[in-house]
C-alpha cells in the first residue's frame, strides 16, 4: 500500500464531493491487481476492485457513497 494511505494523514482542505483520493486509491489497487496477475484494467476489473478494496471512510469525500 502507498505510504500515503498508511500514514495518518489529516486532509482538511478537501471539499465534499471532492473525488481525487478515491481515484487514486482505486487506481493504485486496479494497477497493481493488473501488474500481480497480468490482466488488464478492465470494468470487469474496476468493479471486483471497488467490492474488494473498499475506500476508507477517512479518505471518502465523494457526495453519493458506494454500496
Amino acid at each position: 500500500m502507498p505510504r500515503f494511505f498508511a500514514d495518518e494523514v489529516s486532509v482538511a482542505d478537501i471539499r465534499e464531493g471532492e473525488e481525487s483520493l478515491s481515484d487514486l486509491w482505486f487506481a493504485y489497487h486496479q494497477q497493481r491487481i493488473s501488474q500481480q496477475e497480468n490482466i488488464p484494467i478492465t470494468d470487469q476489473l474496476k468493479a471486483r476492485i471497488r467490492h474488494e478494496q473498499p475506500l476508507p471512510t477517512i479518505f471518502d469525500f465523494r457526495m453519493i457513497q458506494e454500496e
